[in-house]
């Protein structure tokens, strides 16, 4: 059992301190578990009946020696199981016959000291094969009759020593790929008609000197594409046809040396994207019109991407927010936007980040209200603006942070009301321009 840390220790403490506070007759059990883990000498005062299991693992780890006043017939074999396992000294009171095969498994494993105490007969065929892995002296005990290919392959990758015990008629295909691929030495023992497609493009991966056992027709079009991303040298004994269009994608996208092999009909617009995406000089083999069904949030990643593709790219099917995120990264494209297109609230948006945009934007989109906000961040632009655009509040906006435009403002069309509302325009510069 592990010992108490630190603020289990202040909490036993602060429990003792209670001890002259609290009636012997209103203390639970889990109060003298605290108490008798750093204050054994109460023990005489403890009504040990109150203790139930969690109490008794709580005191035990601490005091270990209070084993002997502990109710052995009513504590579970979880709990003995854990005393033990942390703290070997209960080993004198535990009593085994409470264990099962998954607690001696275990046990065993870290303490196979208790081998003398242990029922070999509750051990089943899982608990053996887990146990030998790890301890395999205890080989003479094992009915070895009960394993079946799971059990072999399991204890063969680790302890390949009991090689001469294994009744090798017992192994599926799933048995023999983990054993081939992990202990290779066993490979003349090796039943090779049971392994699937799937396996041989899983072994052949790992270890190629397979190739010659090798049943090539078992594998599909999914086996081929991810034995060949890994092992191209096998494309000879392939059949392209089994491909379909997800197979070749995922293959062109790491062997792109495979594409003369390809069926490019049976890739769709999908597989396009993907593949499109790593890369991008299949662009000219893509079918006029199969991209068309990609969103435009699709095309703005294919674009940001792979901003070699502009050629090829329909436009209009990516919005103006679409466009915000290929320009952030690729201004060399900015002569593709569609500018025209977009409204005035995303044209002042742009132009404040990126001014250097100018030379796109249609000037005639801007309402008062965007020239108002655009010139307070790009007072550059003004000699694009179209003044009499701006109404009253968008002067007034406009007038309160650049007082510099104040010639250009129709005072006309402004009362002393507006004139105070603006706030933080010197007063005699706009009484001297009012005419």
């Amino acid at each position: 059992m592990k010992k108490l840390n630190e603020e289990e220790t202040q909490r036993v403490e602060s429990a003792a301190e209670l001890i002259e506070l609290v009636p012997a007759r209103k203390r639970p059990g889990s109060f003298w578990a605290f108490l008798l883990a750093v204050h054994p000498e109460h023990a005489d005062e403890c009504p040990w009946e109150k203790l139930n299991n969690e109490d008794w693992y709580y005191l035990l780890r601490a005091r270990p020696q209070i084993v002997e006043q502990c109710p052995v017939e009513k504590l579970g074999q979880e709990f003995w199981y854990e005393a033990v396992k942390h703290n070997p000294e209960l080993a004198k009171k535990c009593p085994w016959e409470k264990l099962d095969g998954k607690h001696w498994r275990y046990l065993l494993q870290e303490h196979p000291q208790f081998a003398d105490k242990c029922d070999w007969q509750k051990l089943d065929a899982n608990d053996w094969s887990s146990l030998l892995r790890k301890q395999p002296q205890f080989a003479d005990k094992c009915p070895w009759k009960k394993f079946d290919g799971y059990h072999w392959r399991s204890l063969l990758v680790v302890q390949p020593q009991f090689a001469d015990k294994c009744d090798w008629q017992k192994l599926d295909g799933d048995d023999w790929f983990v054993i081939v691929s992990c202990q290779p030495r066993f490979a003349d023992k090796c039943q090779w008609q049971l392994l699937t497609g799937r396996y041989w493009s899983c072994l052949l991966q790992r270890a190629p000197r397979f190739a010659d056992k090798c049943q090539w027709q078992k594998l599909n079009g999914e086996d081929w594409s991810e034995l060949l991303k890994k092992c191209p040298q096998f494309a000879d004994k392939c059949r392209w046809q089994k491909l379909n269009g997800e197979d070749w994608r995922k293959l062109l996208e790491e062997q792109p040396q495979f594409a003369d092999k390809c069926d490019w009909g049976k890739l769709d617009s999908g597989d396009w994207y993907e593949l499109l995406l790593k890369q991008p000089q299949f662009a000219d083999r893509c079918p006029k019109g199969k991209l068309n069904f990609l969103s435009g949030s699709s095309w703005s990643r294919l674009l940001d991407n792979q901003p070699k593709l502009a050629d090829t790219f329909p436009w209009d099917k990516l919005t103006e927010c679409h466009w915000g995120a290929i320009l952030a990264d690729h201004p060399e494209l900015a002569a593709k936007c569609p500018w025209e297109k977009f409204t005035g609230d995303y044209l002042v948006k742009t132009l404040l980040t990126s001014p250097e945009f100018a030379d796109y934007c249609p000037w005639d989109k801007l309402n008062g209200r965007h020239w108002s906000y655009l010139l307070q961040s790009q007072p550059q632009f003004a000699d694009k603006c179209n003044w009499k655009k701006l109404k009253v509040s968008n002067w007034l906006d406009l007038l309160r942070y650049k007082p510099q435009f104040v010639n250009k403002c129709p005072f006309k069309k402004m009362d002393e009301q507006d004139f105070k509302k603006i706030i933080k325009t010197p007063w005699d510069i706009l009484i001297g321009s009012r005419p």
